[in-house]
């Protein structure tokens, strides 16, 4: 497998011809990849960790491995997982980087034990689920971090709400009088989440064969607070760190640890 060098980080090259995040030039693409990585290489060196340590590593909702593709290229003796709630997206990612496939499931209860991980990395899909989805989703992930293992993940904030407001409402699957009043539930309650509707969903399941039901999958966005608020509520990891607009100045990215030493909590 050959990992050639795009500027800075190493990236293997090859993209599958069903990936839908590739709706510019390769390079767009490539720097989105690199990105998100350099987000995940920020958080290690916050949290102390050498990424030669990193021996076990999960991608959670790898798609066609946008971001797999930097992380193996970076730690090519590592064991990587790819899961995703499409089959022929993890089939492409254990083909082209090597990862152990696992079919995703939307009730997180049907899966089978998934080991655990000195980093979990899990993009763009917090930012898809209603609330309560966000708080069994995150429970999940971190009784599957090993100790020291470190999360890193994506929500839609203050950043990403401005992006879609002022540049890509019409391209967002939205109508605006539901993304504004998924704008107010976030100011008021500091978590908003809008459905997508009955006809995108149809075709997620059956041209990209995602397996995602009506209402549980959409468009939220959470302010940090919320989320502070969640990962205190957990004295088993501990915040590590948290930047707004992180990932391509769109994302935010936070990263919370499992420490094994638990004197600070």
């Amino acid at each position: 497998m050959k990992a050639t060098l795009v500027p800075g980080i190493d990236m293997i090259e090859t993209i599958s011809e069903r990936d839908t995040m590739l709706t510019g030039t390769r390079e767009q693409y490539f720097q989105t990849s690199r990105s998100a990585y350099s987000c995940i290489e920020k958080a290690l060196y916050v949290s102390d960790i050498k990424p030669d340590n990193l021996k076990r590593i999960l991608d959670f909702g790898c798609g066609y491995g946008r971001v797999l593709r930097a992380i193996k290229a970076n730690h090519p003796q590592a064991e990587i997982t790819a899961i995703d709630l499409m089959q022929d997206a993890i089939d492409f990612c254990a083909t082209t980087f090597d990862a152990t496939p696992i079919l995703g499931h939307e009730d997180l209860s049907k899966l089978d034990d998934i080991g655990v991980y000195d980093l979990i990395w899990v993009g763009s899909v917090f930012t898809h689920i209603t609330a309560e989805g966000f708080r069994q989703m995150f429970s999940y992930l971190i009784s599957h971090l090993c100790k020291d293992g470190l999360l890193v993940f994506t929500t839609h904030g203050r950043a990403a709400l401005w992006v879609i407001e002022k540049h890509r409402l019409d391209r967002s699957h939205m109508s605006k009088e539901a993304f504004f009043a998924m704008k107010e539930q976030f100011r008021i309650d500091g978590y908003g989440f809008t459905p997508y509707a009955l006809g995108l969903v149809k075709h997620l399941v059956e041209k990209q064969g995602a397996q995602v039901s009506a209402g549980a999958y959409g468009f939220s966005c959470c302010r940090p607070e919320w989320v502070c608020r969640l990962i205190g509520e957990y004295p088993e990891v501990t915040l590590v760190s948290y930047q707004e607009g992180g990932w391509g100045k769109n994302h935010d990215v936070i990263a919370v640890q499992r420490p094994a030493d638990l004197r600070i909590v």
